[in-house]
Parts: structure tokens; C-alpha cells; sequence
């Protein structure tokens, strides 16, 4: 079970994936975004690193499929998983770098949480119920139960 509480969380300005999420705004302020990206403080990430690295190494998919599709076919496959839209999830890409957020926010821009051949990606709600791997060379792999 995840637990994080506001001292975990730091400013977008802060965050080192933060160009990732700047085509967003075409001109808003990144403030906009506080409310469904919540990026965490290095320390919060390097907490859930033990736990991440685990759940990447131990995923055994039940779905996968391949990222390299066109937009739409990803993000359709990502709406058939059974995850409500509203779930928290934590997104985790590295000991310093990890953010909370909505099933719903990653479901729809996706391609900007996942770059190929940059890093593993992994992400999860806050009971464990699943898990959902992208990886480096274009696959994303979902499972459920911790």
C-alpha cells in the first residue's frame, strides 16, 4: 500500500521529467496542472524504488501489447484494461523521478509518460490491485495483482 502524504510531493518547476508535460499548456502556466500531476520529491521516489524495480522484474504479463501502433490502437488498448478512470496511480520512471496522478490523465496522453528506448516506466495504484510495465523497446505489459 502506498501512502503519501503532501511533504512527498514537489513543484513541476522542480521536477526532472518536467519538458515531458510543457507542450500541455501551449502557453498556460504549469500551475494549471497541480491538481492531476502531482510530481514527488526525490526522496518519495527513491522510497518507492525498492517496490518499482521489483514489479518490473516479477511482472508476468497477463496483457501485453505493443506501443508502436498508432496512437489511437494504444489508447484504445489502454481503455480495455479494467481500471477505473479516476484511480490514483503512481508513475514511476526512476529513483528521482516518480509523480501521482489519474488512470485517466495516463490513459489519454500516455505518450507522454512513455518514451521510447529512455526508460522503463512503471505504474500502479496505490493498493496494488496491478500493474501496468512499459518498457524501453515498446511494450507496454499489464497485470493484475501486486
Amino acid at each position: 500500500m502506498i501512502v503519501l502524504d503532501d511533504a512527498d510531493f514537489t513543484t513541476m518547476d522542480a521536477f526532472p521529467l518536467r519538458a515531458r508535460f510543457l507542450a500541455w499548456h501551449r502557453g498556460a502556466e504549469l500551475t494549471d496542472l497541480a491538481p492531476r500531476l502531482r510530481p514527488l520529491r526525490s526522496g518519495a521516489a527513491t522510497a518507492l524504488t525498492r517496490a518499482a524495480e521489483a514489479r518490473l522484474r516479477t511482472a508476468t504479463p497477463a496483457v501485453t501489447f505493443r506501443s508502436d501502433d498508432a496512437p489511437f490502437i494504444v489508447s484504445e488498448r489502454l481503455r480495455e484494461l479494467p481500471i477505473a478512470e479516476a484511480t490514483p496511480i503512481v508513475v514511476w520512471w526512476s529513483s528521482e523521478s516518480a509523480l501521482a496522478t489519474e488512470w485517466n490523465v495516463f490513459r489519454e496522453r500516455w505518450g507522454d509518460f512513455c518514451y521510447p528506448a529512455a526508460s522503463d516506466v512503471c505504474i500502479w495504484p496505490a493498493d496494488g490491485a496491478w500493474i501496468l510495465c512499459y518498457r524501453r523497446y515498446e511494450v507496454f505489459q499489464f497485470r493484475a495483482g501486486s
